[in-house]
């Protein structure tokens, strides 16, 4: 559903949903810059961020997942998701939204997740072999591929990765671990992000906020008993080896699992960041809060 709010004269806001189902990614793109965008006005919104937020008017002009593709567009090539707090959840998510509109899409690692044995990726087809390159995908179809290591699928060669962006329109690469924690530091290690990424999705878990660090931080080894506030998140945004380490090619940061995450938070955290965009929703409930693009 495409979701589009308006404020009417009393400012009250009315939320109106479209069925998308059936438009082209082009024509959602058209539709929502027509939305953000102000004929005499180079402002993307005809409210200030701070009047929007003051007014819990953070207010996506279309469901999440819509939102994300229409950012990455034409970059789909090869996408890779770094980060914690939900990147298994958007490999999935997002291997639907593509296969929707006829793409033809792969699903693997460069590092290691669960299973498909343990997992339903919504995949049409599994192979944990070299059988997947000599596999013909049809369009609109799901392909899972991983070696597999007791209950692990783990990360096939690069090589077989890199000849496989000619048979498919859409790589999605799990690209990082983080053992379920919202947060991750990373370290020398990770993410592993090939060369060949045209687009990187960095995902960042609000579920975290109030946590201590020590408990919720993958990598985190500093002061333990920190709470993770808006500095920790500042932190974590900026730190050479935070959310956005290792990205590639055009890049967005998803703040995930920000159902309850304060309007204060969502400002403090968008206002830091110039030129990355900076997303917040929940891909659970493909609802998008607030989104901030330079």
């Amino acid at each position: 559903m495409l979701a589009i709010l308006i404020q009417d004269a009393e400012r009250e806001s009315v939320t109106y949903d479209i069925d998308s189902d059936n438009l082209s990614l082009l024509c959602f793109h058209a539709i929502s810059l027509q939305a953000f965008q102000i004929p005499t006005s180079g402002e993307r919104n005809p409210f200030s961020l701070q009047q929007r937020i003051d007014n819990d008017t953070v207010f996506a002009m279309a469901t999440l997942l819509d939102a994300l593709c229409a950012f990455i567009h034409d970059d789909c090539g090869c996408i890779s998701i770094t980060g914690s707090g939900g990147k298994t959840t958007a490999l999935t998510a997002l291997a639907l939204s593509y296969a929707k509109l006829g793409k033809r899409v792969l699903v693997s690692t460069t590092t290691k997740l669960e299973s498909f044995r343990h997992r339903d990726y919504g995949c049409d087809a599994c192979f944990s072999d070299e059988r997947v390159l000599s596999h013909a995908p049809k369009q609109g179809e799901r392909v899972f591929y991983a070696y597999e290591h007791k209950d692990k699928a783990i990360a096939p060669p690069l090589s077989h990765l890199k000849a496989l962006t000619d048979l498919y329109d859409v790589l999605l690469l799990e690209a990082d671990g983080a053992r379920r924690k919202p947060l991750k530091l990373h370290s020398s290690r990770d993410p592993v992000v090939p060369d060949f990424t045209t687009s990187t999705l960095a995902v960042m878990g609000m579920s975290g906020w109030g946590q201590e660090l020590g408990s919720c931080c993958f990598g985190w080894n500093q002061e333990l008993q920190r709470v993770a506030d808006d500095e920790a998140y500042l932190y974590l945004l900026h730190h050479q080896n935070g959310v956005l380490k290792g990205a590639v090619g055009k890049t967005l940061v998803l703040c995930n699992q920000a159902e309850n995450t304060g309007s204060e938070t969502m400002n403090r955290l968008a206002q830091s960041l110039d030129a990355i965009p900076i997303y917040f929703g929940s891909l659970q409930t493909n609802i998008l809060r607030f989104r901030k693009e330079p």
